[in-house]
């Protein structure tokens, strides 16, 4: 039994190669991220597959790739492990001139960019895309994640069929290699008036 996860395309070229997930139930085989070319259909790389621990947690999964490009390079998102509160987004990326269906051009990096924060209240972040702003002025990640921390391990939860996940966006921060930094996930939007109001106490020496 197979199935897959809605495409992504590449923005480099008018018939653009596409990431995807091709997923197979079967023990021998895991959701892997693979590149497909647009002339040659059967000229396809596997870009990333579960190797790490924090892509292995419940379940071995790399999956819903987003891509982004920016300052010359490539940049391909992923989710990773099981959908709970470990669920967390992976990055990959190459030169635009660089020849995309080779697996040598793609960096993989050996740890998670956008994960669960205990601080914003904000879990299991992952399977995301990217927009513009309004004025076009900065990029935004639009991703889903929940606001409860729960795990696999526990008896009476199974992730996929909890549907308290919610739709977020965010901005990306460039540093000065030009890599992204997606920083932490803000608070969710707070829907009281009294939510909104600040008590600071101000002490002048």
């Amino acid at each position: 039994m197979k199935f897959r996860l809605p495409i992504s395309s590449l923005p480099h070229d008018p018939n653009p190669h596409r990431p995807t997930t091709s997923h197979a139930l079967h023990s021998r085989h895991i959701p892997s991220l693979l590149l497909r070319s647009p002339h040659l259909p059967e000229r396809t790389i596997r870009l990333t597959h579960p190797e790490y621990n924090w892509e292995l947690h419940g379940f071995p999964v790399d999956e819903g790739p987003g891509v982004i490009k920016h300052g010359g390079k490539i940049f391909v998102t992923f989710s990773a492990s099981g959908t709970d509160a470990m669920y967390c987004v992976g990055l990959l990326y190459a030169d635009e001139d660089a020849d995309l269906l080779s697996a040598s051009s793609w960096t993989k990096l050996p740890y998670p960019v956008f994960q669960s924060s205990k601080e914003t209240g904000q879990y299991g972040l992952g399977h995301n895309s990217f927009t513009k702003s309004d004025d076009d002025s900065e990029d935004l990640i639009i991703y889903h994640g929940r606001q409860e921390e729960r795990y696999l391990v526990e008896e009476d939860y199974q992730p996929l069929y909890d549907a308290g996940r919610n739709a977020s966006v965010g901005k990306i921060y460039w540093d000065k290699d030009g890599m992204p930094d997606f920083s932490v996930p803000a608070m969710g939007i707070v829907r009281k008036e009294e939510g909104l109001k600040v008590t600071a106490e101000i002490i002048v020496e």
